[in-house]
């Protein structure tokens, strides 16, 4: 076996390895996905090479290595458009027709391989050969050059979307490991006619690719052990501390027994058992020892702590609730910090788990000292006697280690809690202090979330009421009015700030004339929604009853309109007067019962208050019919003017009324609005105020 058949193999083991650990972290991502299939095209050329220096110059095997060259530029371009960073903007992630497009080149160069159109000549060398590809050389080194360009293209994207030093490193390490092979071997085939004199010939030297592809192996493991590339470091981390372990206490083992048999006499049993002890003894010391300077050699990483958190305070105002602000916090800061799992709660009750989600969480403990690791807090606790641990202790339990106190001002408003890492190696001075930067910085970002909130609330809010105005527009009706079908009218209507759903709806026809008082029981837009189902039920109504013998009841319409909807549920006091026969019709449904007053001002009930339409589908609103005296005048009104003269069961309006209504409908009117005028703060009354009085004919 000579050295080149030794460098093949040993770049097939390596690729093999290092494909099977990536793929098997994490078969769903996509990006192990690429990696392990690029590590494959990677195994199959050094197996190439192989099969080469074992078998002779063969043109199956020429093309089985050609395969893996033509292959890899292409799968190339995919891994950079994932790693480190997801490009949106590759051409290659765009899908459909086009992904296909794009793949379309490569396989158009595989059929021509293995349809004997691509390769015209091959020749046998020492340490390698010499192959020519005719006509087709531009074609090939056209397409292999064109995805190396788009790479390029795709690299120089991933490179300005990189916000963090770990990410840089990362970039550089496996760029450097990749470009070799993958690149190199592409190169041979773009740039060939220059190895000879010899126009359109190029020479290929077996094993410089295995070699490229050892030194690339070797780059990739140190940036997976220093920089967490593929999520796989706990893996050969681990793996590296106990080979250390197994050697040194194996040596160790030896040596010890050799001792005491040649220094102390003692049989080889005797040797074996106290060996045993003694290596029992310092197992653990010596693991934490190795654990230590393994640690010291690839897992402490010193970074700059103010461009992490500059990162990570942008990705945390990036959220847009205090749950997504909490979320980013421990997603991003994984990277550096390499916790298994994570949590931060809050006094408010907002709980954030990280990476798997948490039905619940230990309480938060309501009094701290100054110590971070749990296992110093409960026995500091145990040991004063006046340090309640027990909810320290349910963190523990919970797997967590370590806890970090987030303060509003002086009090303790939350904390962050953290389990061992993956590595379970020790968390740095440098990293600690990190999260407790980070941590009093998490007050001043939810506060402003909270204050934008507020704000935007504010403006969607005004915007609601504008749209709001609007639709009530189209439906209210003209309040200067003051006849209606040879009835004198006076109406009145003021939409409170939050517009709470009043309204007044005429429809002047001698046919079918009405006047109806609504009050939705919502406010802003949903309660303009229901009074335009309203008005719409009565007018569809209204068209089915042209031409028939009957009163007009518009109720039933509008009850199972309304009834339809659940999610919410509209509903609305509704009073109809229908003023279309001899004597005028009311029917009331929620709203306060409709008084016809006399010039005595004494007041009577016409109909009873009635239940809301919309509420109950099959419910009874019964009509009454009355004939109003000349200079006698019917009063109605919803709710808010109940509210406004001071109690919820009207007994000031009805007090109001019988001292103010004895002069007749158009003092009554002016009566009414003289106290509205004199209500403090009348702007900011919380409800809408309507009312109509409707006077006897002449």
């Amino acid at each position: 076996m000579n050295f080149l058949t030794v460098l093949c193999a040993g770049s097939l083991a390596i690729h093999l390895i290092l494909g099977i650990i990536v793929f098997l972290r994490a078969p769903k991502m996509l990006v192990n996905q690429i990696f392990g299939i690029m590590l494959f095209l990677f195994f199959t050329w050094s197996l190439a090479e192989l099969l080469l220096l074992h078998f002779g110059i063969q043109l199956l095997l020429l093309k089985f290595l050609f395969s893996s060259i033509i292959l890899l530029p292409y799968v190339f371009t995919w891994f950079i458009a994932l790693f480190p960073k997801r490009v949106p903007s590759a051409l290659i992630l765009l899908g459909g027709a086009r992904s296909f497009m794009l793949f379309l080149p490569a396989l158009v160069l595989l059929f021509l391989l293995w349809s004997d159109r691509l390769i015209e000549m091959h020749d046998s060398l020492p340490l390698g050969f010499m192959i020519s590809f005719g006509k087709l050389e531009l074609l090939a080194k056209g397409i292999i050059v064109g995805y190396l360009l788009l790479s390029l293209k795709t690299i120089t994207s991933a490179w300005k979307g990189i916000t963090s030093e770990l990410s840089e490193q990362r970039f550089r390490y496996t760029l450097a490991g990749l470009i070799l092979p993958a690149a190199g071997g592409s190169l041979f085939m773009a740039l060939g006619r220059w190895f000879l004199g010899v126009p359109g010939r190029m020479v290929y030297t077996i094993g410089v690719f295995p070699t490229l592809g050892i030194i690339m192996a070797c780059l990739i493991s140190y940036a997976i052990l220093r920089f967490k590339l593929l999520e796989i470091d706990i893996i050969l981390s681990v793996g590296l501390v106990y080979t250390f372990l197994t050697v040194f206490l194996a040596g160790m083992l030896e040596l010890f027994e050799n001792a005491l048999q040649n220094f102390l006499n003692l049989s080889g049993n005797w040797a074996v058992i106290f060996s045993t002890l003694v290596i029992a003894s310092v197992f653990s010391p010596l693991k934490d020892l190795i654990v230590r300077f393994v640690d010291y050699i690839f897992g402490k990483r010193s970074f700059d702590i103010a461009l992490v958190m500059r990162n990570l305070l942008s990705k945390m105002r990036q959220g847009q609730t205090p749950e997504q602000v909490l979320h980013q916090l421990l997603k991003e800061s994984r990277d550096i910090l390499d916790f298994s799992t994570a949590a931060i709660s809050l006094k408010n009750g907002v709980s954030i788990t990280f990476p798997e989600p948490r039905h619940s969480c230990p309480k938060l403990p309501r009094a701290w000292i100054q110590l971070d690791d749990l296992d110093s807090i409960i026995e500091a606790g145990n040991e004063s006697g006046n340090f309640d641990v027990e909810l320290f202790s349910s963190w523990r339990e919970q797997g967590f280690r370590f806890a970090f106190p987030i303060f509003r001002e002086k009090e303790v408003d939350g904390a962050l809690f953290l389990s061992a890492k993956f590595t379970k190696l020790p968390y740095s001075t440098e990293e600690k202090n990190l999260v407790t930067s980070v941590c009093q910085e998490v007050p001043p970002i939810l506060d402003n979330l909270a204050m934008l909130e507020v704000l935007f609330e504010r403006d969607r809010n005004k915007q609601e009421l504008e749209w709001t105005r609007k639709m009530y527009k189209n439906i209210q009706a003209d309040t200067s009015k003051q006849e209606l079908m040879g009835y004198p009218i006076r109406l009145y209507s003021s939409l409170s700030n939050a517009i709470k759903g009043d309204l007044i709806n005429i429809v002047d026809d001698s046919q079918c004339g009405f006047l109806v008082v609504c009050d939705a029981f919502q406010q802003g837009i949903q309660a303009a929604l229901t009074l335009h189902i309203v008005n719409s039920a009565i007018r569809a109504a209204k068209e089915m009853h042209y031409g028939k013998n009957e009163p007009f009841d518009p109720f039933p319409a509008i009850q199972k309109t309304l009834s339809e909807f659940s999610d919410p549920p509209l509903c609305s006091a509704v009073t109809f007067f229908d003023f279309s026969g001899p004597e005028l019709r009311v029917a009331n449904a929620g709203n306060p019962p409709p008084v016809l007053f006399s010039t005595t001002g004494t007041g009577s009930g016409l109909t009873q208050k009635g239940k809301p339409l919309g509420l109950e589908p099959k419910s009874v609103h019964p009509f009454a019919s009355v004939r109003i005296p000349k200079s006698d005048f019917i009063f109605c009104s919803t709710n808010g003017l109940i509210k406004a003269f001071g109690d919820e069961d009207g007994k000031g309006l009805t007090k109001f009324l019988s001292e103010n209504c004895r002069g007749g409908m158009e003092k009554c009117h002016q009566n009414i609005q003289e106290a509205l005028l004199k209500i403090p703060n009348r702007s900011e009354f919380q409800d809408d105020i309507t009312y109509v009085l409707i006077e006897g004919r002449s």
